[in-house]
């Protein structure tokens, strides 16, 4: 809903979730997800969603290049 509000097709966005049904949810989109555990979900847990994030990082520091 919000890519189309902004006038962009999912594959020229990206979806920063810290939560399994926001990692979902992207992906279900069809668009780039990256995971982040901010404590919305554990590390693991989001390394094991299924579809599964492109990027899983265990902190915002350890994605700084985004």
């Amino acid at each position: 809903y919000a890519a189309e509000k902004l006038g962009c097709a999912p594959d020229q966005c990206v979806v920063i979730e810290d939560a399994v049904a926001g990692v979902k949810a992207g992906k279900d989109g069809g668009f780039f997800t990256v995971a982040v555990a901010t404590g919305g979900a554990t590390f693991e847990e989001l390394k094991n969603v299924t579809p599964s994030a492109d990027l899983v990082f265990t902190s915002f520091a350890r994605a700084s290049f985004l």
